[in-house]
C-alpha cells in the first residue's frame, strides 16, 4: 500500500471514518461458494474471508464478475452453493451507484443525517457534514437538484456516520472531482476497519489496498503481482481477446465464401 502526499491546504474535505468498535473476525466469509443469477453460477467456488484488517481490491475486466461478488459479500445475492456467513459484530458501509440513486430526492442533506443522528445538535450535524463539502444552502437543498458528485458525496457522508467496520465500495470516485478523491484515499488509509475496493482508478487501488484479488473466467484468485504488473496482465488479456476476436472474423468469412 502506497502512502499518499499531505492533502492540499485548500481542500474543502476534511472528513475521517470512526474508529470502529467490537469487532470479531471474520466479519464476512465465503467458502467454496457458486455465485450467480437465476441457478446459473457467474462464479465458481469463491472464498474469500473479510477479517478487521483486510484491505482488499479486486481486479478484473469489464463483465469478469467483480460487481456480482460484492453483492454476495454484502448480502444481496444469495450464493447458489457454499456457505456464506457474516459475524454479530458486522457493522457494513455499502456504497454503490445503487445506494446514489436511492437516495431520497424530496429529502436534504440535513435531513437524511438527522433521521441517523438521534438527538445530535443540529451545529454538529451542520459541522459533519460541512467536512464534506455540504455548507450555506447546500445543506438545505433537496438531493434531487445535485449533481452525480454531490450526491456521491452525501452517499459517503451517510456511511462515515454510521460507523462501518466494513467497507465495501464498488466504483466510489466515479463522480467525484480530484480533491474529493485525494480526501477519500486518506480517510480509507486512516480507517481502522476492513476495506473491500473495486475501482477502475488503479491509484486509488494502490493507495488503500495490500491484496488485491482477480477476478476471471468464472474464478476469484489471489492476483501475484502489484496494480502495475495487472496493467500488464490487463494488456495481454486485450491482446489475446483481439487476435481471438480477428481469427473468429476470419472463420466466418470463410464459411459466408
Amino acid at each position: 500500500m502506497a502512502e499518499l502526499s499531505p492533502m492540499m491546504a485548500d481542500n474543502p474535505f476534511s472528513f475521517q471514518f470512526y474508529e470502529p468498535a467490537n469487532m470479531s473476525s471474520p466479519l464476512i466469509e465465503l467458502t467454496n461458494a457458486d455465485i450467480g443469477y437465476s441457478e446459473t453460477p457467474l462464479l465458481h467456488n469463491a472464498n474469500v474471508q473479510v477479517t478487521p484488517d483486510t484491505r482488499l481490491g479486486l481486479l478484473g475486466m469489464n463483465g469478469a464478475g467483480k460487481s456480482t461478488l460484492i453483492k454476495a459479500l454484502v448480502g444481496e445475492l444469495g450464493v447458489l452453493t457454499g456457505k456464506y456467513r457474516v459475524s454479530d459484530t458486522l457493522k457494513l458501509g455499502y456504497f454503490n451507484q445503487h445506494q446514489m440513486d436511492i437516495l431520497d430526492a424530496k429529502a436534504t442533506p440535513i435531513e437524511m443525517l438527522r433521521r441517523l443522528a438521534g438527538k445530535t445538535s443540529d451545529a454538529m450535524l451542520r459541522s459533519f457534514l460541512g467536512s464534506f463539502d455540504f455548507r450555506g444552502e447546500r445543506i438545505d437543498t433537496p438531493s434531487e437538484l445535485f449533481s452525480g458528485g454531490e450526491r456521491a458525496r452525501l452517499t459517503l457522508a451517510l456511511i462515515v456516520w454510521q460507523r462501518p467496520n466494513v467497507l465495501v465500495l464498488d466504483e466510489p470516485t466515479n463522480h467525484l472531482d480530484l480533491q474529493m478523491r485525494q480526501a477519500l484515499t486518506i480517510a480509507l488509509q486512516g480507517f481502522k476497519g476492513a476495506v473491500v475496493l473495486v475501482s477502475h482508478d488503479r491509484e486509488l487501488i494502490a493507495n488503500v489496498c495490500d491484496e488485491l484479488y482477480l477476478v476471471h473466467d468464472g474464478i476469484i484468485e489471489e492476483f501475484d503481482g502489484d496494480i502495475g504488473d495487472y496493467g500488464k496482465w490487463l494488456a495481454e488479456k486485450r491482446k489475446q481477446e483481439n487476435a481471438s476476436d480477428k481469427n473468429t472474423g476470419k472463420k466466418k468469412s470463410k464459411k459466408r465464401e
